[in-house]
């Protein structure tokens, strides 16, 4: 599943015209190939569309890292976007009125270095968890896809967000800065009476369109499932518009078309559904209201465990977790979960209040789960969601 990268701040603007496409679509030069597969392709030419009102995909790709190297006039690194051999955007993090954080970003949208016809995004800092974030949304770059020799190139607008976070409790951390690609291509097409509707994001953030990144597909009946997270695959999967499975058979790298054929999975949509539900056998997991009696306070509950004698299970997690939410709704309620953690004592610690006990246990990612003995030596430690039966397993201590 791809990761969501809602992230807090404020917001920032910037001020530049977002760039139509030119000419009408012609790839021949242009086209990512795969192996023919059965039934008649159809061609769907799509357009780019950016978040504007409800109407959007409900997940986007994680966050690139670009590494930011100090400079004059701030931090600086460069963007690559676009096919092979495009000169990189420069971008430049600078501090300006007096601000004690980072809260301009100059973008070299010319490609031809810093100069008077930069764009700037200027915002406002905000503090999280010790964190100070400089959030930089609604950035529009434009980058050009060669057709054909004899016509000029296809231009394809792409609209970014950039955040920067400084967490002074760690003062020799690599300086980056993140970026993801907000905006997305769509288009339809007649079929049999119906209308196909498909959605294509990147995966990989480099402005290409290949079998790497997602692609969604919808009928026109069923408008709302084009932009669920569940009818996200990647271009080289399947995917169901109603009850028929169609395959990608060639992909226009700029996003401006896809070619598909009808194609036989061998199995309904809704045995494919279900083989893929992965949280199908933990919904359906006994419960009878119990749930995982968490503490908060780490000193106090692994004070209380020693007491007892018993295991202490540290569950690392952030507010801005997915899968540590999704361990609470359908884990931690579980009946087997909650009688194997009956026999310790449990306590969930947020990994970005508490970065001592992130170090001290070398937790990189969430949720993170630790389990150690009255002695507090790691007798067990598991990164990522775990179902109701591993994290039943997780929690059995030997002799017990």
């Amino acid at each position: 599943m791809l990761a969501n990268l809602n992230r807090p701040g404020i917001v920032c603007t910037l001020s530049m015209v977002l760039l139509s496409f030119l000419g009408s679509p012609c790839f021949a030069q242009e086209i990512s190939k795969r192996p023919p597969v059965s039934g008649e392709a159809i061609q769907i030419v799509l357009e780019p569309r950016v978040p504007e009102g409800p109407a959007r995909p409900r997940w986007s790709p994680k966050g690139v890292q670009l590494p930011l190297a100090a400079a004059a006039a701030g931090l600086t690194t460069e963007l690559q976007l676009g096919p092979r051999g495009s000169s990189p955007f420069q971008l430049r993090l600078e501090k300006v009125d007096g601000s004690p954080h980072w809260n301009r970003l100059r973008l070299d949208s010319a490609r031809n270095g810093f100069g008077e016809d930069d764009a700037l995004l200027d915002c406002a800092p905000t503090e999280r968890n010790g964190k100070t974030w400089s959030s930089f949304s609604s950035a529009e770059l434009e980058v050009s896809f060669v057709e054909t020799k004899d016509r000029p190139p296809l231009s394809k607008p792409l609209q970014l967000s950039f955040w920067f976070v400084e967490d002074p409790r760690e003062p020799e951390a690599p300086l980056v800065i993140r970026y993801s690609i907000r905006s997305w291509m769509e288009g339809e097409v007649e079929h049999e009476r119906s209308v196909l509707r498909v959605v294509l994001i990147e995966s990989v953030m480099d402005g290409v369109f290949d079998e790497q990144d997602s692609w969604a597909l919808a009928t026109a009946s069923d408008p709302d499932s084009l932009y669920d997270v569940k009818a996200a695959r990647r271009i080289g999967e399947h995917n169901w518009g109603g009850e028929q499975a169609f395959r990608v058979e060639r992909v226009s790298p700029s996003g401006r078309a896809l070619w598909i054929r009808p194609h036989d999975p061998g199995r309904t949509r809704a045995e494919e559904e279900e083989q893929r539900d992965v949280l199908a056998v933990d919904r359906r997991a006994p419960r009878s209201g119990r749930t995982v009696a968490f503490r908060h306070d780490f000193d106090r509950a692994l004070q209380e465990a020693k007491a007892a004698g018993q295991h202490l299970l540290i569950d690392f997690e952030t507010t801005w977790c997915g899968p540590c939410k999704t361990m609470d709704r359908w884990v931690y309620t579980a009946d087997e979960v909650v009688d194997a953690a009956s026999r310790l004592v449990s306590v969930k610690v947020d990994g970005d209040e508490q970065r001592e006990l992130v170090q001290r246990f070398g937790v990189t990612a969430y949720p993170t789960l630790v389990l150690i003995d009255p002695a507090e030596n790691v007798v067990r430690k598991v990164v990522g969601y775990q179902s109701v039966k591993a994290t039943a397993t997780f929690l059995k201590i030997t002799g017990r």
